[in-house]
């Protein structure tokens, strides 16, 4: 079997979280992405709280087409879900 080409952590956090979370990325890139997940407690975990913050966000009224988290608080979120 041709395997799958993992993704680091520093890809799938900054490059693939947010297409991930919206089931925007291609099929392949999916794939890579679930596995890394699959082997990296800390990158699963800070999926996890990310995608219960974008819940949130989202019930008290923030969608897709609002101005986008700031950077800084976004790294705040997954920096606190890897002390959790």
């Amino acid at each position: 079997m041709g395997g799958v080409r993992l993704v680091s952590c520093r890809e799938f956090l900054e490059l693939f979280l947010d297409d991930w979370l919206e089931g925007a990325l291609p099929a392949r890139r999916w794939r890579q992405c679930d596995r890394h997940l699959d082997l990296c407690v800390a990158c699963a975990e800070s999926a996890a709280a990310y995608r219960t913050t974008v819940r949130m966000l989202r019930r008290l009224g923030r969608t897709a087409g609002s101005e986008p988290l700031p950077e800084e608080m976004t790294r705040a979120i997954l920096a606190r879900s890897r002390t959790s």
